[in-house]
């Protein structure tokens, strides 16, 4: 729902309610462009939402690229945001075990900013994750993208953060 903050301008004996523009609106606008990307995904939108809420430059910086470049597709975006210098500061991020994490995966061929970001997303689940993919990544000569993300769903504990969990009934 859109908040709206409405202003009275006096014009003559009447008077009009103007909008005026709040960074609720920005991001919900944000949002809208979002949805209209041909390849757009749930997650995609969650993870530029999650972006841009940490700062209001964030937030112009995006719905200015999404404005000036009205064909992106996700994979655009994403390689938008993930070029900014701000980008890794998160604390996500910043932490030296997932910087490591990252040069790993940068460094095999075929890394797309898709795919980095996943393999960061399972690694944040858990803490022995990141040493695990750590492990496998670095003891494993020629990997591809591939095998990181086969290794990943072999894990025991993988479907325990699916979308879609099935409860256990007593």
């Amino acid at each position: 729902m859109q908040r709206m903050v409405f202003k009275s301008v006096g014009l003559g004996s009447s008077t009009l309610p103007t909008h005026k523009h709040t960074e609720d609106d920005t991001m919900t606008e944000l949002t809208e462009k979002l949805n209209q990307i041909p390849d757009t995904y749930h997650g995609f939108i969650v993870a530029v939402q999650n972006y841009v809420k940490k700062s209001p430059e964030r937030l112009a910086i995006v719905s200015d690229y999404l404005n000036t470049h009205p064909e992106a597709l996700t994979s655009d975006v994403l390689e938008f945001i993930s070029n900014q210098p701000d980008f890794y500061d998160d604390a996500a991020y910043d932490d030296s075990i997932y910087g490591e994490l990252i040069r790993l995966l940068k460094e095999m061929p075929g890394t797309y900013d898709d795919f980095i970001l996943g393999v960061l997303s399972y690694a944040r689940k858990d803490p022995s994750h990141v040493d695990t993919l750590r492990n496998f990544i670095s003891n494993s000569p020629n990997l591809t993208t591939s095998d990181v993300v086969e290794f990943i769903i072999r894990q025991p504990d993988f479907h325990d953060y699916s979308a879609v969990k099935t409860q256990e009934t007593d």
